[in-house]
């Protein structure tokens, strides 16, 4: 699984210009699920996810997780391919699971509102 972190003020997933998912103050997460990804990394990244500190606190120290804020997580799942540099100029099949075998869990537009 490779995940690309973004904290945002806002984001919005648009398809063919019409917005299906949106979430204001928060993380945008980018989400590559491997071939033999088990069910329990979700657990233990989400667990990582809400516990980041990277939110200002009073002092301007990043020091406030998502729930502290009451911040939004946006997921959207990246279904490219990556390219191993080292099998010449074709991108390699790798360990990533097609979109059709993926778990209900990484679908387009998934918002998660922080609630601990």
């Amino acid at each position: 699984m490779r995940i690309v972190l973004q904290r945002v003020s806002r984001a919005a997933v648009r398809v063919r210009g019409e917005t299906v998912a949106e979430i204001g103050t928060g993380f945008l997460l980018l989400v590559g699920v491997g071939g033999d990804d088990a069910f329990g990394q979700y657990d233990r990244l989400a667990e990582k996810v809400v516990h980041l500190r990277v939110f200002e606190d009073e002092a301007g120290k990043m020091n406030r997780a998502l729930a502290e804020v009451g911040g939004e997580v946006l997921v959207v799942p990246q279904f490219t391919r990556p390219m191993s540099p080292g099998t010449g100029s074709r991108r390699s099949p790798g360990p990533w699971r097609p979109p059709a075998r993926r778990s209900n869990g990484a679908h387009s537009g998934n918002t998660w509102r922080s609630t601990r």
